[in-house]
């Protein structure tokens, strides 16, 4: 069985929208092309919304919705994080083009 995922680089941040939040959100840069398990995902999760041109696949987890891309996986998780300060939570990242 070939691992889906090698490596991957995790950053959390404080929202724009409001920096004082008791949430982060989460951005995860991954080493390796996930494109290929949209489609399964996209037809086993329930109410995904799937676009294999841009490829985009997003949903609802839990109450937070995930969003993936062939090289980068983000979410927004409220009340995990509760108790970090600004100092223990990153800028958020400008948005990067898409590698390979």
């Amino acid at each position: 069985m070939t691992m889906l995922l090698s490596d991957y680089r995790l950053q959390l941040f404080a929202p724009k929208c409001n920096p004082s939040a008791e949430y982060a959100n989460c951005l995860a840069a991954l080493r390796d092309d996930i494109r290929e398990v949209f489609p399964y995902l996209n037809g086993s999760l329930k109410g995904c919304q799937y676009n294999p041109e841009a490829p985009f696949l997003r949903f609802r987890r839990e109450g937070h919705i995930i969003a993936l891309r062939p090289r980068q996986a983000s979410a927004a998780r409220r009340d995990c994080f509760v108790g970090l300060g600004p100092s223990q939570l990153q800028e958020r990242p400008e948005p990067t083009g898409e590698a390979g």
